[in-house]
């Protein structure tokens, strides 16, 4: 429609080069404040007495390369001392012009007139040729990067095809091989391209080929909340070398990714023979529930999971399930796999604490419509805050959505008490999303931290809940300032997604030899009967679901009750020696306790 150069935001170029174009605007060529040696060429202007202006206020003279530029009249300006080129970047006519004129805009061609191919099929409503699309034409794909160590010879393929319209040619390092094969065999590094060719449709893949094992790449520490596990993908993928993955110097995993729901550091170690191996390390830390898992001997047996952190919590067999299978804080469970979800809130401050009033780093001002903005990244609670007021005798507070128009709370305050901390209640529930916060509405002035306070850094986070990540305007950002509202406080749910925990099954464990040498968990190992002897009563653990019958010295049955975990048991026993058989679903196994 136009070309322009001018200094709106500073002068444009210099070197812009204007080629072949059709300008249909009225105003079609300005050059003007200082946008000097633009280079106008071959350009077609349709508009009748169309404004083709080079210097419109003397600050470019002599500085414009301009030649053979036309209007409906006629020439505007002079005839190019050479050939105008058919184009600046192409040697040649390319394939899609087909047998359309080429060039189509500019010196050589009829004014006005030309068309390009996509104008003619936009016109048409057909927006492609009859000609093949090479979206539709099979494209090769030799996968990722490639290494020799390990082997002598590598064997690159494409795709093999019955097509007989399609033919392949091998590159390497950008020189053509004699290899017309949909695979090529080689011994050598380098850059190789396979390009397929169907009537004139064509598709290219490259793979590197190296002669060392590149280094594996893990990417930036973090921190396991949301989500609550995530996989390490090395960025170097090839079935020939091999890959061993640690945690906290322990070999835990022999494959080429590894996923993972534990904090620690890890270190993924690639070899292969005749090649010196190659390490990354990514470090891991973790907002998740503690947790002590005992080893199962036997997969499907009962494994106990005891919770070490305070709270409340609900157990689940996946991410997502929102009714519960137990509610304590340790379980026996015979799933390989659970989950653990913290049930009560959590409270945060987040923010600075206070204005700063020493050496005059806080200052009182009635620019309330000047924001704090802030991200919610978890459902929260935004319960109270402080602010410092002078003069003033009523409060607003406004929440604003991420348009920083539409206003999601307000909240006014009138029991003022001036030059003095003003702690409010606030309550009102926020979702994922940006924020901004303001005090539009209030009268007198209240004190913000200016430049001078080296306690405004932002941004204030709660990590995976919540960041105050900036002033608005960006000018109170740039200045280091922080406006008005201090020390909010906040309460979550649980911030994190339910911690998953992988029930470890291993025979050799210890606590899995018996007698029988099975290596299997049985009863025996697994519960426990406690304190024996006792002069007061039993307790039990590590049953979930059972029976326990109770035999005097005599074995006549005295008592009979089904268990749960933690039950207790024996406190009417009289003094003497007894027999405690305990039984579930699969076995049983007797314990002999003393009352005294």
């Amino acid at each position: 429609y136009r070309i322009t150069s001018s200094d709106a935001w500073g002068a444009n170029g210099p070197g812009n080069t204007f080629f072949r174009n059709r300008v249909i605007g009225k105003k079609a060529v300005w050059v003007k404040n200082y946008s000097k040696f633009q280079n106008i060429i071959g350009n077609e202007l349709t508009y009748p007495n169309a404004d083709f202006r080079l210097d419109i206020d003397g600050t470019v003279t002599g500085t414009i390369l301009n030649f053979n530029n036309y209007g409906v009249s006629g020439l505007l300006d002079k005839v190019a001392p050479h050939k105008i080129e058919n184009s600046l970047y192409l040697s040649e006519k390319p394939d899609f012009f087909m047998d359309m004129p080429w060039p189509c805009i500019g010196p050589g061609t009829t004014f006005n007139k030309g068309q390009i191919p996509a104008e003619l099929r936009f016109l048409s409503g057909r927006f492609f040729s009859e000609r093949a699309l090479c979206s539709k034409c099979k494209s090769p794909s030799l996968g990722p990067e490639r290494s020799l160590c390990g082997q002598s010879i590598i064997e690159l393929k494409g795709f093999e095809t019955t097509n007989n319209n399609y033919a392949y040619t091998w590159f390497k390092n950008g020189v053509e091989l004699n290899t017309k094969t949909f695979n090529l065999v080689t011994s050598e590094p380098g850059e190789y391209s396979l390009r397929t060719d169907s009537i004139g449709c064509n598709n290219e893949d490259f793979v590197t080929v190296r002669a060392d094992i590149a280094k594996p790449s893990l990417g930036d520490d973090f921190t396991l909340c949301n989500p609550s596990e995530r996989e390490l993908i090395s960025n170097v993928d090839d079935a020939n070398l091999s890959y061993q993955w640690f945690r906290n110097g322990k070999l835990i995993s022999q494959k080429n990714t590894l996923t993972i729901n534990l904090d620690g550091s890890y270190i993924l170690s690639i070899s292969a023979n005749s090649c010196q191996s190659t390490s990354d390390t990514i470090n891991v830390l973790s907002r998740l529930i503690n947790y002590k898992g005992d080893t199962s001997c036997l997969a499907g047996n009962f494994t106990k999971v005891e919770i070490l952190d305070d709270g409340q919590y609900s157990w689940h067999t996946d991410l997502t399930t929102k009714l519960s299978f137990a509610t304590t804080n340790s379980i026996l469970t015979k799933q390989p796999k659970v989950y653990i979800e913290k049930t009560n809130r959590e409270s945060f401050l987040v923010g600075m604490k206070k204005p700063d009033f020493r050496n005059n780093r806080a200052w009182s001002e009635n620019k309330f419509d000047r924001k704090i903005k802030f991200e919610v990244k978890a459902p929260l609670s935004l319960d109270s805050l402080s602010f410092w007021p002078e003069n003033a005798t009523t409060v607003e507070i406004r929440i604003l959505d991420s348009d920083n128009t539409t206003e999601i709370e307000q909240k006014l305050y009138t029991n003022i008490i001036n030059n003095q901390e003003n702690r409010v209640a606030f309550g009102v529930e926020l979702k994922p999303g940006i924020y901004f916060l303001d005090f539009m509405g209030s009268n007198g002035s209240l004190f913000y931290s200016n430049e001078k306070d080296p306690n405004v850094k932002y941004p204030f986070v709660v990590e995976d809940l919540i960041s105050i990540s900036a002033g608005e305007p960006e000018w109170v950002t740039t200045n280091s300032w922080y406006m008005y509202a201090y020390n909010w406080r906040i309460t979550s749910g649980n911030i994190c997604q339910r911690t998953p925990v992988d029930i470890v099954v291993d025979n050799t464990a210890k606590k899995c030899s018996s007698s029988n040498n099975l290596g299997l968990e049985t009863l025996e190992n697994r519960i426990k009967v406690f304190p024996n002897p006792s002069n007061y009563g039993f307790e039990t653990s590590g049953i979930s679901i059972g029976k326990l019958t109770i035999f005097n010295s005599q074995g006549l049955e005295i008592e009979s009750l089904n268990i749960t975990d933690n039950n207790t048991f024996g406190h009417d026993l009289p003094v003497g020696t007894y027999i405690v058989k305990i039984q579930d679903s699969e076995s049983s196994y007797n314990f002999k306790v003393i009352k005294y």
